[in-house]
C-alpha cells in the first residue's frame, strides 16, 4: 500500500534485500518472513495448548519437523518458500504408502493454514498437492484368523524365562482381544478404570469415553498381574510406574508383544492388528458400525474406512443370512404367482 492505494506490480528483482530497498523507496516496508522453525514451534505448541493427545502431537511434531529437514536441504529458511513444487519434491522424498502419503498431506496442509491464519504466507499451496484415491481394498491389512489368535493365547504362557513377562503378555493380548484397545491404553491402565466389572476411562489418544463390560478372563489375568518392576508401592497402574513415560511403556509392551508373536509364528501381527481383528469379528456377529465405533472410542466413518475386513467368519454369517433370504423372498414370489 503507497499512500492508501493497493499497487500491483513487478520489482523486478528476486534478491530480498534490493526488494526491501525498492518498497522503502516506494514508501512501504515488507514485514519481516517467519522462519520455518519458529512456525514449527508455534505450530506445536498450539496443538498442545488445544490439549490434544500425547500421542498426536507427536505425530505432527514428527511430520513438521521432516518438512523443515527437507527445507534445510534446498536452503529454504522461510514459510514463503514452501512452494506447491518445493511440497511436491517433499512428498516424493518421503515415499510413503498411499493411507500416509495422504496423511502426510493432511497435516502439512494443517501446519500451511495455521500459517495463513497468522498472515505469514497468502496461500496454502499444500491444498493443491494431489492425494491418491484409496477405496477400501487398498488397505491390505489382514486380520488375524482364530488359528493365530489360539496360536498367540499359547504362546503368552511359555515364552520368556519368569512368569513376570508371561502374566504381562498375557493381561495385554486378553486387552486387545477383548476390547480392541490401543496399546497406549493398555499401558496406562489404572486400577481406578476397573469399576463394578466395566472397564471406565478416556482414551489416551483422543479422550473419548470408554465404558466397556469386563469379561471374568480379563478380570482374572489383571487380578494376577505382579507389581510393575520400578513402579512406587503405592502405584496403581497396572503396566506402568508413574514416573514411565507412555512412550517408554509402549516400546517396552511391543517388545514383549514381538516376542510372543514370533514364538507363536505370526511375525506378520502387531498391537493394532488386535484392532483391526476385534472390529472385523464383532460387525461379522452381527454388530454395527455405530456399536464398533462407540466400543473403539473412534467416529463411524474411520470405522468404515479403516476397520471393515473380510474375514471367513463373516463370509459364512453372511452366506447364512442371504440363503435365508432368497428362501423366504423365492417362497413368498411363489406363492404370490399362485395366487395371481
Amino acid at each position: 500500500m503507497v499512500n492508501g492505494r493497493r499497487l500491483r506490480q513487478s520489482l523486478k528483482t528476486r534478491d530480498w534485500a534490493r526488494a526491501v530497498r525498492k518498497l522503502a523507496q516506494m514508501g512501504e516496508t515488507p514485514a519481516p518472513r517467519q522462519t520455518i522453525a519458529a512456525a514449527v514451534e508455534r505450530f506445536i505448541q498450539a496443538k498442545s495448548d488445544a490439549k490434544k493427545g500425547a500421542e498426536t502431537i507427536r505425530k505432527y511434531s514428527r511430520i513438521v519437523s521432516y518438512l523443515e529437514q527437507f527445507a534445510e536441504t534446498r536452503a529454504i529458511k522461510t514459510i514463503d518458500g514452501l512452494t506447491l513444487p518445493v511440497l511436491e519434491d517433499f512428498h516424493r522424498w518421503r515415499a510413503n504408502e498411499r493411507w500416509s502419503r495422504n496423511k502426510e498431506i493432511e497435516i502439512v496442509r494443517g501446519f500451511l493454514a495455521y500459517c495463513m491464519k497468522h498472515k505469514w504466507i497468502e496461500d496454502n499451496p499444500a491444498k493443491h498437492v494431489e492425494v491418491e484415491a484409496i477405496t477400501r481394498r487398498d488397505d491390505d491389512i489382514v486380520p488375524l484368523t482364530t488359528v493365530e489368535l489360539l496360536a498367540v493365547m499359547a504362546r503368552c504362557d511359555t515364552f520368556g524365562r519368569h512368569a513376570y513377562e508371561r502374566r504381562r503378555a498375557r493381561a495385554m493380548v486378553l486387552l486387545m482381544v477383548s476390547f480392541g484397545l490401543r496399546i497406549s491404553d493398555v499401558v496406562t491402565l489404572d486400577r481406578k478404570h476397573i469399576v463394578n466389572g466395566m472397564l471406565l476411562r478416556q482414551a489416551t489418544k483422543n479422550k473419548e469415553n470408554l465404558r466397556l463390560v469386563v469379561p471374568d478372563e480379563v478380570t482374572t489375568a489383571l487380578e494376577a498381574l505382579p507389581h510393575p518392576r520400578g513402579a512406587a508401592n503405592d502405584c496403581t497402574l497396572y503396566f506402568k510406574g508413574e514416573a514411565e513415560s507412555v512412550r517408554s511403556a509402549v516400546k517396552g509392551a511391543w517388545r514383549t508383544l514381538r516376542a510372543v508373536f514370533q514364538r507363536a509364528g505370526v511375525e506378520r501381527a502387531h498391537p493394532h492388528l488386535f484392532r483391526h481383528t476385534f472390529a472385523s469379528r464383532f460387525l461379522s456377529e452381527g454388530g454395527t458400525v455405530e456399536d464398533v465405533a462407540m466400543i473403539l472410542g473412534d467416529d463411524p466413518a474411520t470405522i468404515r474406512r479403516h476397520y471393515w475386513k473380510w474375514i471367513p467368519e463373516g463370509q459364512i454369517r453372511q452366506d447364512s443370512i442371504l440363503r435365508k433370504f432368497h428362501g423366504t423372498v423365492l417362497a413368498r414370489t411363489k406363492e404370490q404367482a399362485l395366487t395371481c
